[in-house]
């Protein structure tokens, strides 16, 4: 686990360093492209230093990287939902997937999900209505996942 924090920041910082204009990969609804490829660019080394601090302490002993398919889909998915014409970076839509999904999980740490929830929603200059989507996906998703298990569960006992 630790590993893929680390690479995953090495990603980030790499496509930051290498990469000009990160503001043509964001999304505005304009081209369909930039829905999938808006959470890998940042808007500053600051908007990128927060993002990395997030994934290293959100992505914690949580075997959560089976799920980064569904994490990738749920921030596309929730790109689409929110139709704005500012153009949207950064990797925040997928780490607000993931605490949606912690946080069905893990229920024991409410008070540190009411404090990300409170600056990724209420900092001016930030598209809060992203991070909301991306966390109520998250959570229902986390949802459907137990239920589709207990199913599961249920249905091996009974055979």
């Amino acid at each position: 686990m630790q590993k893929f924090k680390i690479l995953l920041i090495i990603l980030l910082t790499f496509l930051y360093i290498f990469i000009e204009k990160q503001e043509y990969f964001g999304y505005n609804n304009q081209r369909t492209w930039q829905h999938f490829t808006y959470m890998f660019f940042h808007a500053n080394i600051f908007h990128l230093m927060g993002n990395c601090l997030a994934i290293y302490f959100i992505i914690y002993k949580g075997k959560i990287y089976y799920l980064l398919p569904l994490i990738y889909i749920i921030s596309v998915v929730g790109s689409y939902i929110d139709y704005t014409s500012v153009t949207t970076l950064g990797i925040s839509s997928s780490i607000f997937a993931m605490v949606g999904i912690n946080t069905y999980f893990f229920r024991k740490r409410i008070g540190y999900i009411v404090m990300i929830l409170l600056v990724g929603f209420l900092t001016p200059h930030i598209n809060g209505m992203i991070h909301f989507i991306c966390f109520a996906l998250g959570y229902f998703s986390s949802m459907i996942i137990t239920l589709i298990k207990k199913t599961e569960n249920d249905c091996r006992r009974f055979n």
